[in-house]
């Protein structure tokens, strides 16, 4: 006769048979049962606990996902707006740039090069310029970049002033005066 080797696992698995025959039966419904919690176990882990922990997120990534489309929806509104308006030609937006400098006093200075403005600031109050810079958004006059540096009228390192001295500032900000397509 022709009789092959048997493999490693064959040799395992005629080995475990055997001794699991010369188990008593306690012992066998014991194996059973330990085998039986490990397969559950086993089982929790890698079924069921994963997806209890994405139910116990799933509150807190859907509120955060309301909040992103909330700002979605805020940015489209601003976006659709801003299509809506009209192309201001380049003499008008040079004079309302000129006009708006009012509101600064002789803390402001107004340069221009072609389509390029560039407005330095001296010593200019915190009111004043959170007001000229709104009043340049209702003109369609968005600043291009610029350079400002915070002080304090009379008391150094101090941004919110004291004694009734308000804040001031200082440097510069740019702007396009071409139409925006």
């Amino acid at each position: 006769m022709n009789r092959t080797k048997p493999t490693g696992w064959q040799v395992f698995t005629h080995k475990l048979q055997t001794r699991w025959g010369q188990l008593q039966a306690r012992e066998r419904t014991g194996l059973q049962l330990a085998m039986g919690l490990l397969l559950l176990s086993g089982l929790w882990w890698l079924w069921l606990a994963p997806a209890l922990q994405v139910l116990a997120q799933a509150p807190s990534k859907h509120r955060a996902l309301d909040e992103s489309l909330a700002s979605m929806a805020r940015m489209q509104t601003q976006a659709q707006a801003l299509q809506g308006r009209s192309a201001v030609p380049l003499a008008q937006r040079r004079s309302q740039l000129e006009h708006s400098l009012a509101a600064l006093g002789d803390g402001a200075k107004l340069e221009v090069q072609g389509t390029q403005a560039q407005v330095a600031l001296k010593a200019v109050p915190a009111q004043n310029l959170a007001a000229w810079l709104q009043a340049l958004d209702k003109v369609q006059l968005q600043p291009d970049g610029g350079k400002l540096s915070a002080s304090s009228a009379g008391v150094g390192g101090n941004l919110t002033g004291t004694g009734g001295n308000p804040s001031t500032w200082s440097g510069q900000v740019s702007f396009t005066l071409a139409p925006q397509p």
